[in-house]
């Protein structure tokens, strides 16, 4: 039998690259009719998703594809990836093994358009040993009352020049929806139709946030200089900030304990191309290998991610790797209250003007509910259109 040949297309690099093209090889390995080739697409995922939308799926373009859960529905509109459910079902994939709501990242108008096995990983609080312990805070935080608190002690002038150089807390902007979340608020209604995050919960926790943002972070977002005492951060970067002496506890409540499923662009995932039937079914065979008990597991090992699979904590083999990476265990607890980002067309689109709208928030001097819910009503507006455009 002749070999049959797909191309994996992707963004990736580092760490994350060297770990897929393991799992490859395996695939490859134990297929000898089948070989999947990774196709470096861009060198960056937006360059990626660009090139992607602005053409159609061709014999030389890649047939699967690394694909963010933000993309998804858009990608779909337009025809270039294809829903999954047909293979799920014809295969009997057993989807209540994942964790709940996790399919509202890759689901839109009930088609589910992504396999999220690339990761989902939630975010943890890392916090700095040394500076915790030079302010004698004895715990780290465990809700925004407390997170405020350490901050403004972790805040200082060493030098007594009246400008600070050390700072209690960071985060990138794009996670504005974990605090939402954590105050009970919403990106959007439970339909999906209207933004919601310009109400009371959402106007409360921008104040909070800008309040944070303003009084107690640093110009930058790098926590391995040393001079910033906590960062609200992702799995990856534990490897990066080895060289410290830090911990890791889970995200502090707010008003409700809220995590996400994946990073600002939502989960990373394997999506399938329009392409001929024979090209679909080849990597939905890669996909449902990958999705198989034992080779999900080689993954979350060789990546040092997350695993979204419950069966997988329970492998004795993953329990003996947890042991010998045990500040996984903070991520895995926060998976308990995760939510999804919502899969629509538009949602890149309204998170960058809710990103927008902490901008002028920042820029304000009067930080007054009613100034910050002015800022969002408008923002909202926007986001709004951009929404009932995105339905159409």
């Amino acid at each position: 039998m002749a070999q049959r040949t797909i191309s994996l297309g992707h963004w990736l690099a580092g760490d994350e690259l060297i770990s897929i093209l393991q799992l490859i090889e395996q695939f490859n390995k134990v297929h000898p009719h089948l070989e999947v080739v990774p196709q470096l697409v861009a060198e960056k995922e937006e360059e990626m998703v660009e090139k992607l939308l602005s053409s159609s799926p061709d014999a030389s373009g890649p047939d699967v594809i690394t694909l963010y859960g933000e993309s998804l529905a858009k990608f779909e509109r337009q025809g270039i990836i294809i829903p999954l459910n047909s293979f799920i079902s014809s295969d009997s994939l057993d989807l209540t093994d994942l964790r709940e709501n996790l399919l509202e990242a890759v689901t839109y108008q009930g088609m589910i358009l992504g396999m999220p096995l690339i990761e989902a990983n939630p975010y943890a609080l890392f916090y700095n040993k040394d500076l915790f312990k030079q302010a004698k805070i004895d715990n780290p935080p465990r809700n925004w009352e407390e997170l405020e608190t350490s901050a403004r002690a972790l805040t200082k002038d060493n030098d007594n020049d009246n400008l600070t150089d050390q700072w209690g807390y960071t985060q990138c902007s794009f996670q504005i929806p974990l605090i939402l979340w954590q105050n009970e608020g919403k990106i959007l209604n439970e339909s999906k139709e209207r933004v919601a995050f310009n109400e009371k919960e959402g106007v409360e926790a921008l104040k909070f946030l800008t309040n944070l943002r303003r009084k107690y972070s640093p110009p930058h977002v790098n926590f391995e200089r040393g001079d910033v005492g906590m960062k609200l951060s992702i799995v990856q970067n534990i490897k990066k900030y080895q060289g410290m002496n830090f911990s890791l506890v889970p995200l502090p409540a707010g008003k409700v304990r809220a995590n996400s499923f994946g990073g600002s662009k939502s989960v990373n995932t394997l999506a399938i191309l329009n392409k001929s039937k024979e090209r679909q079914e080849i990597a939905w065979e890669f996909i449902r290998w990958w999705d198989n008990p034992e080779n999900y597991t080689k993954w979350c090992k060789l990546s040092g991610y997350v695993p979204i699979k419950k069966s997988t904590l329970k492998r004795e083999d993953y329990q003996e790797y947890l042991k010998e990476n045990p500040l996984l265990k903070i991520f895995i607890g926060e998976l308990e209250y995760a939510r999804a980002r919502p899969c629509i067309p538009a949602y890149k689109e309204i998170k960058m003007t809710l990103n927008k709208a902490l901008g002028a928030i920042e820029a304000e001097e009067d930080l007054s509910e009613e100034r910050i819910r002015e800022c969002l009503d408008q923002s909202a507006q926007e986001a709004q259109e951009l929404l009932s455009k995105g339905n159409l």
